[in-house]
C-alpha cells in the first residue's frame, strides 16, 4: 500500500508539470514512460543490487552496476528522443538533469532498504530480549522451587509428627502450587484469578509454618 501510494504520487507529480507543456494525452504517455523509468531502477536497486552486491561486501561492483543501469536507463531517452522532449535540447545538460532525478529515486530505495533492515535487526533484538527475559524467569523458578519445596515439606512433616490438624491442608495447598507451576511453567500469561488463587495457597502455606 506505501509502494503504490508512494508511485501514484511520484506519478501525479510527473504529470502535473507534463500537462502545462505538451496536450494531454501525450503527457499522460510522457508520464508512465517516466515512471516506468524510475520504477524500474527503484525495484532493481532495492531487490538486486542491495542484497546482491552490496551486502555481500562488493560495493565497487555496486557502483558500477548502478552507474550502468543508469545509463541504460538514459539510453531510452536518448534512443527515444524524449531526452530532448523532456530534458532538455543539450545532452550534456539532459544527462545531469537525468542523474539528478534517478539518483533520487535510488537514494529513495536505499532508504527503504535501510529502514526495513533496522526494523528487522529491532524485532529480532526484540525477540532476542525477550526470549532472555523468559529463560531467565524459567531459571529463576527451577532455583525457587526445589527450595520452596524442601521447606514445605520440613514444615509438613513436623505438622505430622505433632498429628496437627492443619497437615491435610498444607499438603493439598503445596500440591496446588506445584501444580500451578507445572501447568503453567510454559505459558507467556496467566489470569488474574490463578495467580490470586496461588498467591492465597502461599500465604496460607506461610501463615501455618511453625
Amino acid at each position: 500500500m506505501y509502494h503504490s501510494t508512494f508511485w501514484v504520487f511520484s506519478a501525479l507529480y510527473i504529470f502535473d508539470y507534463l500537462v502545462d507543456e505538451f496536450p494531454m494525452q501525450e503527457a499522460i504517455g510522457y508520464t508512465l514512460f517516466e515512471t516506468f523509468i524510475l520504477i524500474v531502477g527503484f525495484y532493481v536497486n532495492l531487490s538486486v543490487f542491495i542484497p546482491k552486491l552490496w551486502m555481500r561486501g562488493k560495493p565497487a561492483l555496486y557502483f558500477l552496476s548502478l552507474i550502468a543501469l543508469a545509463a541504460a536507463s538514459f539510453g531510452l531517452y536518448f534512443i527515444t528522443g524524449f531526452d530532448k522532449l523532456l530534458l532538455s535540447d543539450l545532452v550534456p545538460r539532459a544527462a545531469v538533469s537525468f542523474v539528478l532525478n534517478y539518483a533520487f529515486f535510488l537514494f529513495i530505495s536505499f532508504m527503504i532498504w535501510y529502514f526495513e533492515k533496522y526494523s528487522e535487526e529491532r524485532v529480532k533484538a526484540l525477540q532476542l530480549e525477550k526470549e532472555k527475559l523468559r529463560l531467565e524467569i524459567t531459571v529463576l523458578k527451577s532455583q525457587i522451587s526445589p527450595h520452596f519445596l524442601f521447606n514445605t515439606l520440613n514444615n509438613i512433616y513436623s505438622l505430622a509428627v505433632q498429628k496437627d490438624d492443619n497437615t491435610p491442608k498444607m499438603q493439598a495447598a503445596t500440591s496446588d502450587i506445584l501444580r500451578y507451576y507445572v501447568n503453567t511453567g510454559n505459558q507467556s500469561f496467566v489470569t488474574l484469578e490463578e495467580e490470586l488463587n496461588i498467591l492465597r495457597q502461599f500465604v496460607e502455606i506461610q501463615n501455618k509454618r511453625n
